[in-house]
């Protein structure tokens, strides 16, 4: 089943990005030139694509492609386990190394907006770690409040551009 489940999400991801990038020579279609007309059709343009979220679709793909790997190989696994131990014993750490390569740099962006691995998934998790990266921030105006004062790390922001990019 898991096999199945990997391929109809792989193939579920090359049919939308086949669409997504025919909408987007469809978006460049007919648009050249520098007129006023052209402007104003290259923005009636974007602001379609971006009413209908495009950028949203397109940035799912590689999630739905890391999905598919995760059920491939734990479809991998169950198979080895039960043909030959040492082999699947090799497969596990191998693809361990790689579960935890994923892990380390999904979660990294959501302790640091400066940090350069940032994908659709880590900008999530960064929203969903937000509040519990403001409990040193409280404690601070805890400290602050009953008047022990201290230093304090704060966690800012993504960047605008980061931002912006998610938002296409």
């Amino acid at each position: 089943a898991l096999w199945f489940s990997s391929l109809i999400c792989s193939l579920s991801s090359a049919s939308v990005a086949i669409m997504a990038k025919q909408w987007l020579n469809e978006y460049k279609t007919g648009i050249s030139g520098n007129s006023r007309h052209t402007a104003r059709l290259r923005q009636y343009r974007l602001d379609g694509l971006m009413k209908w979220h495009v950028g949203f679709i397109i940035s799912v793909l590689p999630t739905l492609l890391q999905i598919s790997l995760g059920l491939f190989l734990a479809g991998l696994l169950i198979l080895l386990w039960n043909l030959n131990s040492h082999v699947a014993l090799a497969a596990s750490a191998i693809i361990g190394v790689l579960c935890l390569f994923t892990v380390i740099t999904t979660v990294l962006p959501s302790f640091g907006s400066d940090c350069s691995y940032q994908t659709p998934l880590s900008l999530g998790l960064y929203y969903l770690t937000f509040p519990l990266r403001q409990i040193p921030y409280l404690i601070y105006l805890l400290l602050d409040i009953l008047g022990k004062s201290s230093e304090c790390v704060f966690v800012q922001a993504p960047p605008n551009s980061v931002l912006e990019r998610m938002a296409l």
